[in-house]
């Protein structure tokens, strides 16, 4: 204690009243801000003065303050410091110790003091070393967290998932009936974990990462649309249905976010996860839909466009290249920048699952995938197809007698009509090649043959064709046309269903970097064509002026020069030796150019699609387990109504109950729904989920049950 310390006591008399205020709820300090005096007050007893003159003094003591639980925030607004400097003076005394706050290493004794603790402490600026400490740990937690394992899940035994401690898994802890209102999301743990094994596949990717996947299957389930929504959810009953304990606040959410984007393995587990649907057979490898949606980006970079089919006009974003089987499910994805590339997109799923399948599906796409040489390079590879022709005839297809659409069937509670025609198609290759002498090599033209079905709509009375390259004892004419109806017709349209009921334009966080692709259309051939297109709507008014005028001899029989006639004569030619030169000029410029290489461009960004794929993932395991339960209850004649199935699961998906966690098992008692008929499926359900036997990491059994409050 210093001399002035000594000297002030209660009962000395004091130039100003003292202003006491509150640390919390147990610390108060009485500042004398005069005198630089403070008293601290521990529930309401005195415990010491201090003197904040002395700078050393000051410093422990607000030290001190800090680690007896006092509000930083409070410190500085009454003390006037700000709370950087509170943390430098922590993180000074714990990194380097008290003797680090007491030496500034200046006056005449500096060697001295050097010489004397140079072992002891660091010397410099104490700040700039605290800095260069805490981007030394953020640099090695980054590249612990970036370390990639490519491993595949079906590659690895059953102990490369064990690997993650017991302490880290979910539901480690035991409790009794706990409520929370997020109880019917339990429901999708049980076919994602045991049919999908999802739990197995997301920890070998991401370690001790996985949580963020539990937070956004979540979010998906019950349509939180952002991670900053998240704060709308109550955190204890969401991490007691999640079995982390409490659900954090939404900053520590994306901490798990980046550290599970940083470690760069969303596409070898999307990869994986399709692989196993595909080789356990869960999904179905006949029909593939394949269609694009896209994912619009609202932010400054310039990013290029896709194509929005609703606004019918390209706007900045990404396009998803969702595949899908006959049910419904999702099969694969694929995001890709810009408008996205279909034809491509096709080839590549062709050879990417041809050995997992078995063979290479039907592939099913809309008129976005019609083209000649797109058909003949489908044919060439064999890969089967069905899609709608484009440009169809309307006048010539209604002009067909009803009596040839003779095979007759029902399909989505509407009648059809078809009948089915051989339509020869002949394919003209590029003239790319050059010949010895420099000339162009000519390609002979090809013919191939499509299969052209002629449909009727009976219910609507409309008639369109369907192409289709696939043999007949694989696909019917019938068949052909319902698997054209199975995603363009009235059945349900997966991309509309899931952006109602789930956040599928969601991106939890975006990386930029310059994209590869820096073209743009060429903008000296657009301003070219515009004045080309003004010139020739130019030359039709002169055209249109001098048809109303008159010629004018002079009286030897020669035009007259000056006349309005000639005048408007020689405009016009000058005019079209104009376009001739510009159209000379336009066979000169390139189409499109690269912006990196103009000066008022701004380069193209490319988005990191690393945390979407993320997200998609998991939102669409959520997707592929809502269709597996629908279709349980209606083959298992738990529910009748075909209707109004989906609409049953999205409301035991949104039922509220308990949870209990034992020492062999994890039971969740959900709240029964209203309507008999409802409960009745809803029991049904739950003693199938039961039967599947899905468990924990740590070896707890999942169990369901309808039941009122257990408490």
């Amino acid at each position: 204690m210093s001399k002035n310390n000594e000297q002030l006591t209660f009962s000395e008399p004091i130039e100003s009243k003292p202003d006491k205020h509150s640390l919390n709820d147990w610390i108060s300090v009485e500042y004398k801000k005069e005198l630089n005096i403070a008293m601290l007050f521990f529930r309401g007893s005195y415990v010491k003065q201090v003197n904040l003159k002395d700078k050393v003094e000051k410093k422990l003591f607000f030290i001190e303050l800090v680690e007896l639980g006092a509000k930083q925030t409070r410190i500085a607004e009454v003390f006037g410091i700000s709370r950087q400097t509170l943390h430098n003076y922590t993180e000074t005394k714990k990194r380097m110790g008290v003797e680090a706050l007491i030496y500034s290493w200046r006056g005449s004794n500096e060697k001295e003091q050097r010489k004397q603790k140079a072992e002891e402490i660091s010397f410099g600026n104490k700040n700039d070393k605290l800095r260069e400490l805490r981007r030394i740990e953020t640099e090695k937690r980054e590249a612990e967290a970036g370390t990639r394992r490519q491993l595949s899940l079906f590659d690895l035994p059953r102990e490369a998932v064990e690997e993650v401690e017991e302490r880290e898994q979910t539901f480690s802890g035991e409790h009794d009936w706990k409520r929370t209102r997020y109880a019917g999301v339990s429901l999708f743990f049980a076919p994602l974990f045991r049919i999908w094994k999802w739990m197995d596949l997301v920890q070998v990717f991401l370690g001790g990462d996985f949580r963020i996947m539990l937070v956004f299957l979540l979010m998906s389930v019950k349509n939180v649309r952002s991670i900053e929504q998240t704060k709308h959810i109550r955190a204890g009953e969401a991490g007691t249905l999640l079995g982390i304990g409490k659900l954090p606040t939404k900053n520590t959410i994306h901490q798990w976010f980046w550290l599970a984007a940083n470690r760069g393995q969303a596409m070898e587990m999307c990869r994986s996860f399709f692989k196993h649907q595909i080789t356990a057979g869960i999904v179905s490898v006949w029909l593939w839909f394949t269609d694009g949606h896209m994912l619009p980006y609202s932010g400054k970079d310039r990013v290029h466009h896709a194509f929005n089919t609703q606004r019918r006009l390209p706007m900045p974003g990404r396009t998803s290249l969702v595949t899908c089987d006959v049910k419904g499910m999702v099969v694969d994805f694929e995001i890709e920048e810009g408008k996205g590339n279909l034809k491509e997109r096709i080839f590549r799923l062709a050879d990417k699952w041809k050995k997992d399948a078995g063979r290479i599906p039907v592939m099913v796409f809309d008129r976005e995938g019609s083209g000649n040489e797109f058909y003949y390079q489908l044919t060439q590879g064999e890969i089967p197809f069905v899609c709608w022709e484009k440009n169809c005839d309307t006048k010539k297809l209604n002009s067909i007698e009803e009596d040839r659409f003779n095979l007759k069937f029902e399909f989505n509670d509407k009648n059809y009509a078809v009948f089915e025609e051989e339509k020869i198609c002949v394919y003209k290759p590029k003239t790319d090649d050059k010949a010895n002498d420099g000339g162009e090599v000519k390609k002979k033209e090809v013919e191939y043959s499509l299969r052209r079905i002629y449909l009727h709509n009976m219910s609507s009375n409309r008639k369109i064709c369907i192409l289709s390259w696939s043999d007949e004892s694989l696909m019917s004419t019938i068949d052909c046309a319902k698997a054209i109806l199975s995603r363009w017709g009235a059945s349900e349209n997966t991309f509309k269903h899931q952006k109602d009921r789930h956040p599928l334009h969601y991106n939890p966080g975006i990386n930029k970097t310059d994209s590869e692709d820096q073209s743009v259309v060429n903008p000296q051939l657009s301003k070219l064509k515009i004045t080309m297109k003004n010139l020739k709507a130019k030359i039709v008014g002169l055209k249109a002026k001098i048809g109303g005028t008159e010629k004018i001899f002079n009286k030897d029989g020669t035009e007259r020069s000056n006349s309005a006639y000639s005048k408007l004569s020689a405009e016009i030619s000058d005019n079209k030796k104009k376009l001739q030169e510009y159209e000379a000029e336009r066979k000169t410029l390139p189409d499109r150019v690269d912006v990196s290489k103009l000066e008022d461009y701004r380069s193209f960004k490319t988005i990191d699609n690393e945390g979407k794929y993320l997200f998609d993932l998991v939102t669409s395991s959520v997707w592929n387990a809502r269709k597996l339960m629908a279709d349980w209850l209606i083959e298992y004649d738990f529910y009748n109504d075909e209707r109004d199935v989906v609409d049953l699961v999205y409301a035991m998906s949104n039922c509220q109950g308990w949870v209990k966690s034992t020492s062999e098992e994890v039971i969740f008692r959900m709240e029964p729904l209203q309507q008999p008929k409802r409960r009745i499926a809803q029991e049904s359900l739950c003693r199938k989920l039961n039967e599947l036997c899905a468990r924990t990491q740590t070896g707890k059994w999942f169990y369901y049950e309808v039941g009122e409050n257990p408490n």
